[in-house]
C-alpha cells in the first residue's frame, strides 16, 4: 500500500522550478489533530515578477473569491460549521444553517480549499481551513465516521425539505458527507505529505466499506430517514435496511446522489494506496446503481422497451445523474472498465440534447454546470473522445458567471427586496454581503435569483480548479495546452487575448515540447504560428498542433480571426427544462452572440429583482486591454481524478 500511495503522489510530483516554504503540522499519537496551518505559507520564490498580460479571463481571480466564500459562510459561533442558505434577497441579506450543511457540505469546503490556495497561492484566512478540518476530526467516531452532532442550539438538527424532520435527537453521519470528507483527507495529504493522515483515511475509507449492506453481488446503503437523507445513526447503524427503489431517482434526496460518493472516493483511495476492501465495496456499489431498473425512459419507441437503460438514458435529477457519472468514469479508469466508460459517454451525450444550454454550460443548478465541466475533461482524459471545446464554453461562460462577485449589484437588491424573516442563531446578518462574495448561484439566461446554497459553492469551486489544472498538463519534458486560457504554470505562461483578438502567447520555461489545442470554430487556413518571431508551420496531430526542438525562454504566438457568431435558443425561465425547444409558446427567443466560445451578449434581458449577469460589453472591443499582473506558480498540483495525467501535485 505504501509503494502505491507514494507512485500515486509521485505521479503529481513537485515542479523544480519553483519553491514553497513547507506548513508546520502538529500531530499526536492518535492522529487525531489537523494540520496546524492547512494553506501553503506563500513564499516569493514562486511568484513571478510583476509584468504585463492581457486583461482576459484568469480562473486565478475567482479562485480569489472562492476563498472568501468558502471560509467566511462558516460559522465560527457553531464550531465553523457552514451557513447552507445565503439570502441575498432579503433587506437585509443574511446567512441561514440547514440540516445538510454539517454533515455534507462542510466537507465539500475542506476539500476545495487547499485547491483554491493552490491556485492563488493566497493564504487569507488561512487559519480557518485549519478550524474546518479539525472540527470534522473531532466530530469523528471511533468507528471512524464523521457524525453530525446534536446539540440543542442546532435547532435545525432534525431538517426540512428533502431531510427528515422527525425529532430523532441522534449524531448521525451521512454516506455522501463521509465520502466527502474522504476526498478531502486525500486531496490534504498531497499537499502535505504528512503521514498522519494515513491511519484515518484507512478508518474511513474502511468504515464506508463496513457499514455498506450487502446482498448476492452487489451492496448499497439504506436511507435511514434520521436527519439528512441516507444517514447512518450513532449507536444505533441502520434504522432501516430496505434498498432504495427506483423512484429515489427522482429527487434531491436521490439514490445516486447518496451513493455516487462513496464510488468515486473508494476507487480513488484504491489507486492512491491499493487497499482491496475499496476496490471490492465499489466493485459491489456500482453493480446495484447501474441495475436497468435505475436507468432509462419510460418509452422507447425505436429500439423496444429496456434499450433506454442499456443507451445509458435516464430521468429524473440533472445533478444527482451527472455526479454519478463522474463515480462511475472514475471507478471505469481504476478497474480497467471500458465498457462502463462507453456507458458514462452515452449518458453524458444523452444529457446534452436532453437537458440544458450545453452551449454556455447551462444545465439547471450551479452543482450540474460543475459536474458537467468534471465529466468533460474527464471524458478527455479517458480518451472517450475530444470535449475540450465542451469545457472551454462551460468555463468561459455559465461556470464563472454562477459566481456572486460584485457586491454592487447585490446592494442595488435592496429597493426590490422584501423584508428578511430572520430567526437568530439559525440565521446571521453580519456582514452578510461581504461573506457572500465567492458563493455560487444557480444562474439564468441573463440573471441569477439571489440566492445560494453551500452545495453549489463546493461543487463550483472545485470545477474552477478542475478547468484550471487541466489547462496546462506536463510529463516527460512535454507540456500539452488544453484550453486557450490564462495559466502561469512551472513549464510555461499562456497569455491569451481572446475573445477580444485571436491571439494567444505561450512563454516557455522548461518544455522541449509544447501541443496545443485549437479550438473547433478556428480556421485552420487562417492559422498563423511564430517561434521567437519565425514563421513556423507545426505539425498537427488531431485537434493539436506541435511544437518541437523548443528552448527556455522561447515564446509562441499564435494569431487567427476570432468568429462572431449569432444563435437563438428558446428558454424557460423556470425549471429544468429543454433549452432548445422549438415551439414558441414554450418559453422566450434569446439571442446569443458569441465570439469564440464566450457569449458577449444575450436578449432580452429581465434583471429586474435579480442578479444580472453576462455584462459583457467590454468584450465586443477588437482591441485587448492590458494590466500588471503579479502571478504564482504552485510547484505542487492536487490530482483530482484518478485517470488525470501529467505530472501533478
Amino acid at each position: 500500500m505504501k509503494s502505491t500511495r507514494r507512485s500515486f503522489i509521485q505521479q503529481a510530483s513537485v515542479a523544480t522550478a519553483v519553491a514553497m516554504t513547507p506548513p508546520t503540522f502538529v500531530a499526536s499519537l492518535d492522529g487525531r489533530k489537523a494540520p496546524a496551518n492547512a494553506a501553503f505559507a506563500v513564499s516569493s520564490e514562486g511568484q513571478i515578477p510583476q509584468t504585463a498580460a492581457p486583461d482576459t479571463l484568469d480562473l486565478v481571480e475567482y479562485a480569489d473569491h472562492a476563498i472568501n466564500g468558502l471560509t467566511q459562510t462558516l460559522d465560527p459561533q457553531f464550531n465553523y460549521e457552514i451557513f447552507f442558505r445565503v439570502q441575498l434577497g432579503t433587506n437585509p441579506p443574511y446567512l441561514q444553517h440547514d440540516t445538510t450543511g454539517l454533515p455534507t457540505i462542510n466537507p465539500k469546503f475542506a476539500e476545495s480549499l487547499p485547491m483554491m490556495r493552490i491556485m492563488s497561492g493566497s493564504s487569507k484566512y488561512s487559519d480557518i481551513d485549519q478550524k474546518l478540518m479539525q472540527m470534522m476530526l473531532d466530530n469523528t467516531g471511533e468507528d471512524g465516521l464523521y457524525y453530525a452532532r446534536y446539540d440543542p442550539r442546532r435547532t435545525w438538527h432534525e431538517g426540512v425539505g428533502h431531510n427528515y424532520n422527525k425529532q430523532f435527537h441522534i449524531d448521525f453521519a451521512n454516506v455522501y458527507g463521509n465520502s466527502r470528507l474522504l476526498l478531502a483527507m486525500m486531496a490534504w495529504y498531497q499537499v502535505s505529505r504528512d503521514p498522519v493522515w494515513e491511519p484515518r483515511m484507512d478508518k474511513l475509507a474502511h468504515a464506508l466499506c463496513q457499514i455498506a449492506i450487502q446482498r448476492e453481488d452487489y451492496s448499497y446503503y439504506p436511507d435511514s430517514q434520521i436527519g439528512e437523507a441516507f444517514s447512518y445513526a450513532k449507536g444505533l447503524g441502520w434504522l432501516r435496511s430496505e434498498e432504495p427503489m427506483v423512484e429515489h431517482t427522482g429527487a434531491e434526496g436521490s439514490m445516486f446522489m447518496y451513493h455516487c460518493g462513496s464510488i468515486r472516493a473508494l476507487a480513488r483511495y484504491h489507486a492512491m494506496t491499493g487497499d482491496r476492501l475499496s476496490i471490492e465495496t465499489a466493485t459491489r456499489l456500482v453493480r446495484f446503481v447501474t441495475r436497468p431498473k435505475f436507468w432509462g425512459v419510460p418509452t422507447d419507441k425505436i429500439l423496444g422497451a429496456g434499450t433506454s437503460a442499456e443507451r445509458a438514458q435516464w430521468q429524473g435529477h440533472p445533478h444527482a445523474h451527472a455526479a454519478m457519472l463522474m463515480a462511475l468514469l472514475e471507478y471505469s479508469h481504476v478497474a480497467n472498465d471500458p465498457r462502463l466508460a462507453r456507458f458514462v459517454r452515452n449518458a453524458y451525450q444523452y444529457d446534452l440534447s436532453h437537458y440544458g444550454l450545453p452551449r454556455i454550460g447551462m444545465f439547471g443548478e450551479g452543482c450540474t454546470n460543475g459536474d458537467m465541466v468534471a465529466l468533460s475533461i474527464m471524458l478527455s482524459d479517458a480518451g472517450q473522445g475530444d470535449y475540450w471545446d465542451d469545457t472551454d464554453s462551460y468555463v468561459r461562460n455559465h461556470l464563472i458567471e454562477s459566481i456572486f462577485t460584485d457586491p454592487e449589484r447585490i446592494r442595488n437588491l435592496d429597493r426590490v427586496s422584501p423584508v428578511a424573516d430572520v430567526s437568530i442563531p439559525q440565521d446571521s446578518t453580519d456582514e452578510a454581503i461581504r461573506r457572500s462574495i465567492g458563493v455560487v448561484g444557480s444562474p439564468g439566461l441573463t440573471s441569477m435569483v439571489p440566492f445560494s446554497i453551500g452545495c453549489c459553492t463546493g461543487n463550483v469551486t472545485e470545477a474552477l480548479y478542475y478547468a484550471w489544472a487541466s489547462t496546462v498538463r506536463h510529463k516527460n519534458n512535454a507540456t500539452t495546452v488544453n484550453l486557450l486560457i490564462n495559466r502561469a504554470s512551472p513549464w510555461l505562461v499562456v497569455d491569451s487575448s481572446l475573445p477580444y483578438e485571436g491571439k494567444v502567447l505561450l512563454k516557455n520555461k522548461t518544455s522541449e515540447q509544447v501541443s496545443v489545442r485549437i479550438p473547433a470554430w478556428v480556421d485552420r487556413g487562417q492559422l498563423r504560428c511564430q517561434v521567437n518571431e519565425k514563421t513556423v508551420v507545426p505539425p498537427t496531430v488531431g485537434n493539436f498542433i506541435v511544437f518541437d526542438g523548443l528552448k527556455p525562454n522561447d515564446a509562441i504566438k499564435l494569431e487567427f480571426p476570432v468568429k462572431d457568431e449569432t444563435e437563438h435558443y428558446t428558454y424557460r425561465p423556470t425549471g429544468f427544462a429543454n433549452l432548445q425547444e422549438t415551439n414558441e409558446d414554450a418559453g422566450i427567443i434569446y439571442t446569443l452572440r458569441f465570439r469564440g466560445n464566450t457569449l458577449v451578449d444575450v436578449s432580452p434581458r429581465e434583471d429586474e429583482g435579480y442578479y444580472p449577469i453576462y455584462k459583457r460589453d467590454h468584450y465586443k472591443q477588437n482591441q485587448t486591454p492590458q494590466r500588471e499582473v503579479t502571478r504564482y506558480v504552485a510547484p505542487r498540483l492536487i490530482k483530482w481524478w484518478a485517470g488525470e495525467p501529467g505530472d501533478q501535485v
